[in-house]
């Protein structure tokens, strides 16, 4: 007699790394169990190896708010954002959610200016592509947010513009500044693709784009395509984040 069904014949089908995959995004509870653990492992180990007052920062933004960062990759936006604020120019954030990130930016962008555009009603535009290694992940609706939640978040924050609605049609003023760090986590292909081609002719020389979720197929393929049209430099950073260099 045999055990199992459908589903364990699927996972005894896959290699390690596909069964790892499978585990996350179908086995109910892995996912919040995995980042619970992986969220404790990183805080400890950047209170060792980094200064303990950045991991105490991303300690209290996870106390705050809901912030789907990684704590590696909640540093890697903290730490760049403080090195890129001495190269001049406003800082940005796209896909803002609860503001956690972007309290992060704005922990360390001195005067700089920061435009944070969200259209604080979820995801919109999630297509076929958007998908974690061929998994549906992303939905229209995900990531909706409080737009005066998220104001009163960075209320404490110098220069801080919000503006609600769907990126590039919401810039408005931005259109016209020039950029030394922007962040995006937008989740989609059309999203990231748009903001992309945004933003790179206003950043500043050396400034830089770090997209959220660089494994999710929609957005590597948009990156893909950005760097075709456009030659630029990207760099590995994070967990699952890529940066592009102007």
């Amino acid at each position: 007699m045999t055990g199992g069904g459908k589903g364990s014949n699927e996972a005894a089908d896959r290699s390690p790394g596909q069964l790892l995959r499978w585990c996350i995004y179908k086995v109910p509870g892995v996912m919040p169990a995995l980042h619970g653990v992986l969220r404790r492992m990183q805080l400890t180990l950047l209170s060792y190896f980094r200064d303990p007052a950045d991991a105490d920062l991303i300690r209290r933004v996870y106390r705050e708010c809901k912030c789907e960062l990684q704590p590696l990759e909640a540093y890697a936006i903290l730490s760049l954002a403080r090195a890129q604020a001495g190269l001049g120019g406003d800082m940005a954030e796209v896909g803002m959610f609860q503001g956690g990130s972007a309290k992060l930016i704005c922990a360390v962008k001195g005067d700089a200016p920061f435009w944070g555009f969200d259209t604080f009603e979820g995801l919109v535009d999630v297509g076929a592509d958007d998908t974690h290694w061929g998994t549906k992940f992303f939905r229209n609706g995900a990531y909706r947010a409080n737009e005066e939640a998220v104001r009163r978040y960075l209320g404490n924050a110098a220069g801080v513009t919000l503006t609600k609605g769907y990126f590039p049609g919401s810039a408005g003023a931005a259109a016209d500044r020039r950029f030394s760090f922007v962040h995006l986590d937008v989740d989609t292909y059309a999203s990231t693709l748009e903001s992309l081609r945004f933003f790179w002719p206003r950043l500043v020389d050396r400034g830089a784009i770090v997209t959220h979720d660089a494994h999710a197929v929609g957005v590597a393929r948009a990156a893909r395509e950005f760097v075709a049209e456009t030659g630029a430099r990207t760099i590995p950073v994070g967990v699952s984040q890529l940066m592009f260099v102007r």
